[in-house]
């Protein structure tokens, strides 16, 4: 079965600052993992090694028994690896069809816009297809010719999570898709993302500071810590911690609880 990531070891030093200090993790197939900790902790670091976007200066990487450890960002995208941002990376004035059409298209080159708005034949016409089943899965069919930038801020974080699955990958990672919504917002934000791992059987990693979200969405939660790993555990496990709470959650996670 495809979508297992491992992550041995990480670590990502930037002069004397350490990022990420031997940090292991690992999603296995189908799963849906949060990874959690207090601003500065290292989590999107951890995302940017994993994904590519920066060198490890230590440990390992494998993507379903491959070590793509020194792999550029868009070869692992190939293998099945994609991700979104904290800030969402749209084309504001273009409409959702056209920015998952983008997104079906990021990796082939020069002439993307122009093959992405029809232009290139019957593989567009299939890419259209599988654009317009993802949108539906995303919910986001009724919206798809509205130019993005006139979407409430959620339904934009769908768009991105959406142009990621375009490309139809095995393992997602998710960069705080809950900043900047309300509670309401943010629940069905994670019950959809939920959804949509089950169905495409997509293994999701998960940063978020919605901890009513992460408790309940993720089978595994990873807490980082000042660059190290804290705790790993069930959302059970991760309730019950006493230095979790201590370092990140306060008296949260009990209010989550309940």
């Amino acid at each position: 079965m495809s979508g297992h990531l491992i992550g041995t070891g990480l670590t990502k030093r930037y002069a004397g600052l350490v990022a990420n200090d031997n940090v292991d993790i690992e999603v296995r197939p189908g799963e849906i993992v949060g990874l959690i900790g207090p601003n500065g902790a290292g989590k999107t670091t951890c995302f940017n090694c994993l994904t590519g976007a920066q060198k490890l200066t230590s440990g390992s990487i494998t993507l379903d028994g491959t070590d793509i450890s020194y792999m550029p960002a868009s070869e692992r995208a190939k293998m099945g690896l994609a991700r979104t941002f904290q800030q969402a990376q749209l084309f504001k004035h273009l409409s959702v069809e056209e920015n998952l059409l983008l997104g079906r298209h990021r990796h082939y080159g020069a002439g993307a816009l122009r093959a992405a708005l029809g232009l290139a034949g019957a593989a567009e016409r299939k890419s259209r297809g599988i654009v317009h089943s993802i949108a539906d899965q995303c919910g986001l069919t009724e919206v798809l010719d509205a130019p993005v930038g006139d979407l409430p801020f959620g339904t934009q974080r769908m768009v991105e999570v959406a142009r990621a699955i375009v490309l139809e990958p095995t393992v997602l990672l998710v960069d705080e898709p809950g900043a900047g919504m309300d509670s309401t917002e943010s629940a069905y934000f994670g019950a959809l993302l939920a959804r949509i791992s089950r169905e495409r059987n997509m293994s999701v990693l998960i940063i978020e500071h919605d901890v009513a979200m992460i408790l309940s969405i993720c089978d595994r939660i990873y807490v980082l810590n000042f660059g190290k790993l804290l705790a790993q555990g069930t959302p059970a496990d991760i309730r019950a911690n006493a230095e979790v709470r201590a370092a990140y959650f306060g008296s949260t996670v009990q209010e989550a609880a309940v």
